[in-house]
């Protein structure tokens, strides 16, 4: 839907623009305007691409959650400096959709140690299974934050997509954090 709906638009509209800049002369204000429309549009068109990716792996059901989590936190450590450590009992894949809620969530989390983490130096991932049940625990040694304030203020979209994606599949979220302490 996001390639069908969104991008091809963006396609076509950065192909409309293209056009009026070739009828538009080379120094007008004009011809400014359209080659900041397009270096705007080609940055939407990036985006785009780079959200269809985020949110269909293919490698996700290629090679797994563990791996793919692997993957991102070693991406992490390289971007951040943060040491990272993983621990998984994961003997057995559970269905690829739960694995799809489990990866969005596990990078939500991760996203929100480089936003908001900042001067964690350490990233802990545990991944475990066990029947039915799976769960994931995303732990950062960052400055921590006042879960009570940041609800109250209502400033916790990603803290609210993360539940949502949990109670899609029967389960549970809770963030714990103390100022100074990490979440």
């Amino acid at each position: 839907e996001v390639h069908d709906r969104i991008a091809q638009t963006l396609v076509a509209v950065h192909q409309q623009l293209q056009a009026l800049g070739a009828a538009t002369q080379d120094y007008s204000p004009t011809r400014r305007l359209v080659d900041r429309a397009l270096e705007l549009q080609q940055r939407a068109i990036h985006e785009t691409r780079n959200i269809m990716r985020d949110l269909y792996l293919p490698t996700l059901d290629q090679y797994g959650l563990v791996t793919v989590i692997r993957e991102e936190l070693h991406k992490f450590h390289e971007d951040t400096g943060c040491q990272i450590r993983i621990g998984a009992d994961y003997p057995e894949r559970p269905p690829k959709y739960v694995e799809g809620v489990l990866y969005r969530i596990f990078h939500e989390a991760l996203m929100n140690v480089r936003k908001h983490g900042t001067g964690a130096k350490v990233v802990e991932v545990s991944i475990k299974r066990e029947h039915d049940d799976v769960s994931i625990v995303v732990q950062d040694d960052g400055p921590g934050f006042d879960v009570q304030a940041v609800i109250q203020s209502r400033r916790y979209g990603g803290l609210v997509s993360m539940r949502r994606r949990a109670e899609i599949l029967e389960g549970t979220f809770e963030v714990t954090s103390d100022l100074g302490q990490g979440t």
